[in-house]
Order: C-alpha cells, then structure tokens, then sequence
C-alpha cells in the first residue's frame, strides 16, 4: 500500500514544474487533484527550511508567486577567505571596530546646526 504524499511533497513536486500561488491550491480546482492546501506559505517555509532556494514575488492583483531556483549548492556558513585562498591560517582583525564617539558623530540621533 502506498503512503499518501504529504502537503510538502506535493508542493515541492508543482514547483519543480514551474511557479505557483496560494489560488492553485484552493478547492475546487486544486493543481493535484489533491485536497486543499490552506497554508501554502507554511509548507514554503518548511521547505525553505529543508535547503530549498524559493524566491516569491507578488504579482500585479497582489498575490505570491513562489518559485524554485535551479538546485545549488548546500546552506553552510561561509568561512572567510585571507588572499591566498586558505582559510586555515584565517585570523580575525585585531583592531576594534570605531565607536560613534571616536568618529566624532553627535549621540542621540540629533542633529545639530
């Protein structure tokens, strides 16, 4: 017997055939054929969470439009590079990072004349 495909599995599987938006996955003309999915910006995130890289923009009625970008390369933490390439050697700066005081700008936010 074959497990039902979860929400995810569904939506990631209409991503990788082009965009979609929340109306695609309302009843009765679900993109599936499947149930309903009520919270698409929901599964998004999870798969976003996952590793997914899936931009959205609005379209001209106001609507998200989620996309799948071409596959890349995995999430990880960059690791600053030192000129010859090694990041085995990196160091980090030594000198403090300037205060607004030694810069010599007003505190507060207010301007003066």
């Amino acid at each position: 017997m074959r497990r039902p495909r979860t929400q995810r599995e569904r939506v990631l599987a209409a991503l990788r055939l082009g965009p979609t938006t929340p109306i695609d996955w309302l009843a009765p003309n679900v993109r599936d054929d499947g149930k309903p999915i009520l919270r698409l910006g929901a599964r998004i995130h999870e798969l976003r969470e996952d590793g997914h890289a899936i931009t959205m923009r609005l379209t001209a009625g106001g609507v998200a439009e989620y996309r799948l970008l071409p596959r890349s390369a995995p999430r990880v933490a960059s690791v600053p590079q030192t000129s010859r390439g090694d990041s085995d050697d990196y160091a980090p700066p030594t000198h403090a990072p300037q205060t607004v005081a030694q810069l010599g700008l007003p505190l507060g936010g207010a301007s003066t004349p």
